[in-house]
């Protein structure tokens, strides 16, 4: 899965959006999932093509809206960081 689609898919997941395009069933409803008890990180990782932690890390960054409460994050070296994260976790 490319960058920019993965940043979407997580910005889109946070937000609650109903209408996430992907055949894992379980990102449509990620916000309930992710905190769940049948939490499945194979499932996700799947769903995003093997970046779960990308994912995820992105996840966070838009869910807990860290752009307005820690301005002094950068929101492109954020996603670099998560994207350089997932290459050295491979």
């Amino acid at each position: 899965m490319a960058s920019g689609k993965l940043v979407q898919l997580s910005s889109d997941c946070a937000s609650g959006k109903k209408d996430i395009k992907s055949s894992c069933e379980e990102l449509k409803v990620f916000n309930d999932y992710f905190i769940g008890a049948d939490y499945d990180a194979f499932k996700i990782d799947t769903g995003v093509d093997g970046n779960s932690l990308n994912f995820t890390l992105m996840y966070i960054y838009n869910r807990q809206n860290w752009k307005a409460s820690l301005s002094q994050i950068n929101p492109q070296r954020f996603n670099n960081l998560a994207f350089r994260l997932q290459l050295a976790y491979r």
